[in-house]
């Protein structure tokens, strides 16, 4: 990927990578909501009273979902400046 086109930019390798564009702010935001929505949804159903597992298992599933979505575009999406440095 090239720098011009990279919503996030990771300068060293163990280091999480940052936004760099509009758009890789936007993924963030709309992660965050989604998670907020997903959380208000289900807690909207009142999985606790008495505690349901399938609810509290469905919530965990769209949630790891939700994170591996996000990681596969991020990852994608991602201009690895310590990459182009390595001989």
């Amino acid at each position: 990927m090239e720098r011009s086109q990279a919503w996030f930019i990771q300068r060293k390798r163990w280091q999480r990578p940052l936004a760099a564009s509009w758009r890789g702010w936007v993924a963030g935001l709309v992660f965050i909501a989604a998670f907020f929505g997903v959380c208000a949804f289900f807690l909207s159903l009142e999985p606790f009273e008495p505690l349901d597992l399938r609810l509290f298992g469905a919530w965990w599933l769209s949630i790891l979902g939700l994170m591996l979505v996000y990681h596969l575009i991020a990852r994608r999406r991602t201009f690895r400046v310590w990459q182009q440095d390595e001989p």
